[in-house]
């Protein structure tokens, strides 16, 4: 197994290979990617198959509070949002709150 990279020119250098890696066995990443609307209308259209948890019809699986309580949430998880909290080595903090979280 390899060791993490220990510095900002070791990580550049691992996604390089990476990527090289990736366009060697899938073809080659995009050379343009979708705009902000059409993301954004994608995911809305996905929406629209989830259950409406505004309407009291999930109250156990989302634990859904009010608009000031959903906006703090997504700025704490925009902070977060590329970290992966199961790796408590590599991202202590994120792992910290994860484990704090409701659904830690």
């Amino acid at each position: 197994m390899s060791s993490l990279p220990e510095s900002p020119e070791e990580l550049y250098d691992a996604l390089n290979a990476f990527r090289q890696i990736i366009a060697e066995s899938s073809g080659d990443f995009p050379s343009k990617g979708k705009s902000w609307e059409e993301l954004e209308a994608i995911i809305d259209e996905s929406i629209k198959m989830d259950t409406d948890e505004h309407h009291g019809k999930l109250t156990i699986y989302s634990l859904k509070g009010g608009d000031d309580v959903q906006q703090v949430i997504e700025k704490a998880w925009s902070k977060y949002f590329s970290r992966n909290a199961l790796l408590a080595r590599v991202f202590p903090a994120c792992s910290k709150w994860r484990s704090k979280s409701v659904i830690g």
